[in-house]
Order: C-alpha cells, then sequence, then structure tokens
C-alpha cells in the first residue's frame, strides 16, 4: 500500500491587505474529499500562508518547484519543478513540514462545502436571485 499524507493552508483570510479574523475555507472541500477517501489530511494553522508545493515519494525523492498542482497551472502557466533524489533532503522536508501546528478537519462536513451549479442569468436577473437575497434576511 500507499500511505498518503496531505497538508493544507488554514490561514487566515484577507481583504486586500488587511488580514480578518476568519480562517480560510477555500481548502476544505479538497480536504473533506480526501479524509473521505481514507487520507490523512490536516490544516496546516499559522500566521504565514503555507505557500510549499512539495511531494515527497519513499522518504528519498523530493518534487518541489512554484507550480500549484491544479490543471490549469499544468496548462497555462510556466512553471519551475525540479526533483531531487536525497534521503537526507527528503528527511529535512518531512521534519519541517511535521513541525508544523495542525487541525484536524474538525467540524467540517459535506453540507458546508457542497457546490450547486447555478445558471448565470438566474444570479444576474434581479427579480430573480435579487430578490431572493435581502439585507435583513441575515440572521
Amino acid at each position: 500500500g500507499v500511505k498518503v499524507v496531505v497538508r493544507l493552508d488554514k490561514s487566515y483570510d484577507y481583504r486586500g491587505s488587511e488580514r480578518t479574523r476568519e480562517l480560510s475555507d477555500r481548502n476544505d472541500e479538497a480536504c473533506l474529499m480526501l479524509v473521505e477517501a481514507g487520507i490523512d489530511c490536516k490544516f496546516v494553522i499559522q500566521d504565514k500562508t503555507l505557500h510549499d508545493k512539495l511531494i515527497v515519494i519513499d522518504r528519498k525523492i523530493i518534487i518541489e518547484g512554484s507550480m500549484n498542482w491544479s490543471t490549469s497551472a499544468l496548462r497555462l502557466n510556466r512553471e519551475s519543478v525540479t526533483l531531487i533524489e536525497s534521503e537526507e533532503y527528503a528527511k529535512e522536508k518531512i521534519g519541517r513540514i511535521e513541525g508544523l501546528k495542525t487541525i484536524d478537519k474538525g467540524d467540517l462536513d459535506r453540507a458546508q462545502v457542497e457546490t450547486v451549479a447555478v445558471r448565470n442569468e438566474f444570479l444576474r436577473d434581479a427579480g430573480l436571485a435579487g430578490a431572493m437575497v435581502h439585507g435583513r434576511d441575515e440572521t
């Protein structure tokens, strides 16, 4: 079998250059999907954004670089990724990641991150979506 460990960023949300008091939820759905598949996924929580793009294979092969592991990055960006074979360097990278403060997915559940496709026309028509949402509706 293969042991897969995933650490995702759970940093504070930013509005412009100002940090809010709220944690970002941008990785919630990915973590939930991984946990449901039996993968050890935890959030790294700290004052700074986790910006690593790192894969360690068999504790000796390191793949790291600027690339986000997404379809758009692979197709559209000019990225730099390096493959290094070194047990010592792999140990150093694993130690650094394992030393980060993590939290489990907590109370995150499918209902919190489920998305629904909504046609653009519905959102733009003031008589439809606009009529459904009012400031006084919030509790």
